[in-house]
């Protein structure tokens, strides 16, 4: 199944905004978004950015939270913190080390390269099966979506089409769908069984808790780089800091989590937030299959798909609905199959089960034809492999 089945995401994903810079005043979560991404957008970004690159990176770090057997791990991972008092407990596990590779216009910037400190939290996240630069691979996709564009924030454009590369077409199906037929989402209940399970198993809800945590990890790391002068990469204000902020940065205080911006911090909030925009509204983000034929596909194919299984209707709700309502064939334009042997006749299965659809694939051969009845069955899943 295709990887490029998440790609219409990059049309319907928005950056949350949490600060108005016009307005001065500091927006909850939820309240306010960027502007839509146009076909015209993405062409745009896909030629002058580092978008592709950006996808890449993203759904590597992706795949590693999708294939981990135990999401139970990474939660305590991400979420353990020690106090004034655990001052000389576990602290191999939290050596937090300067960076040694960034230079600005070719010169060294960081006279701390290579220094360490005990930090507060657990500090290699290879100790539980990620890889171990997962704050600089952040970093670096970050940065490259971003690069020579003025939109508030492309990287949900990055991160929207690598979600069907980390998860293959079937894992993305399942948390589009969720096993069940459009229009129809039921996130999953976790119950005792199911907690330690990994990414295949979880739904758009637990996906955007798990990166929650792992976003305020990467806080705390780039933050504590910060505070101890282990940290010269470039960083940012997230919005104007009051008086007393200003006075606490001056005296060497953490900067706070609302306020810090750097590569990193930016990157990992922004796929938390494109997972909360998914579990928000996970119907709102069926049906749009149909935006992979203006993306993808050449105009001639595309008014022939049109001919034979119609438009996609302006209401996005009916459009969702029609996803399984038998396609209407005349008599002169159904296909006849009358010189094909029924070994070769490969009807589509009808489910809303990635797994199932993967396996199907995989029995596809050369000369076989595919039987399709419903508009979801000619959708990415299948429709450009």
């Amino acid at each position: 199944m295709s990887s490029d089945a998440s790609l219409p995401l990059a049309l319907h994903l928005c950056c949350e905004l949490g600060y108005g810079f016009l307005t001065n005043e500091q927006l909850k979560p939820g309240d306010r978004y960027g502007p839509p991404t146009t076909i015209s957008d993405l062409a745009f970004i896909d030629r002058y950015t580092g978008r592709r690159e950006s996808t890449l990176i993203f759904a590597s770090v992706l795949r590693a939270f999708y294939e981990h057997a135990d999401w139970s791990q990474l939660h305590a991972f991400f979420t353990k913190r020690y106090g004034p008092t655990q001052i000389l407990v576990n602290r191999g596990a939290r050596k937090l080390t300067a960076p040694t590779d960034f230079r600005y216009a070719g010169r060294e910037v960081n006279s701390y390269a290579g220094k360490k400190i005990t930090a507060n939290f657990k500090t290699d996240p290879s100790s539980v099966g990620l890889p171990e630069d997962l704050v600089q691979q952040l970093a670096v996709a970050g940065r490259a979506s971003r690069e020579r564009t003025g939109r508030p924030d492309p990287q949900p454009i990055a991160i929207g089409s690598a979600l069907s590369i980390a998860f293959g077409g079937g894992g993305y199906m399942d948390l589009v769908y969720a096993g069940k037929p459009p229009g129809k989402y039921e996130a999953d209940i976790r119950t005792e069984e199911a907690t330690g399970k990994g990414g295949r198993a979880q739904s758009w809800k637990e996906w955007a808790e798990l990166w929650s945590v792992v976003a305020d990890w990467v806080y705390e790391c780039d933050a504590t780089l910060l505070e101890n002068h282990m940290f010269d990469m470039p960083h940012s204000y997230k919005c104007h800091p009051t008086d007393e902020e200003r006075m606490a940065l001056l005296r060497g205080i953490k900067m706070s989590r609302k306020l810090l911006g750097t590569d990193a911090i930016n990157a990992a909030d922004a796929v938390r937030d494109v997972f909360k925009q998914l579990a928000r509204g996970p119907t709102k983000f069926q049906g749009l299959e149909w935006d992979f034929l203006e993306l993808k596909i050449d105009p001639h194919s595309r008014e022939k798909f049109y001919t034979r299984f119609g438009r996609r209707d302006p209401n996005a709700k009916k459009t969702v609905e029609d996803l399984t309502k038998p396609v209407a064939l005349d008599g002169r334009n159904r296909p006849v199959y009358d010189d094909v042997g029924p070994t070769e006749l490969k009807q589509c299965p009808d489910t809303y089960n990635g797994l199932d659809w993967e396996s199907w694939m995989l029995s596809i051969k050369g000369g076989d034809v595919i039987i399709a009845i419903t508009p979801f069955q000619v959708s990415p899943w299948s429709m450009h492999d």
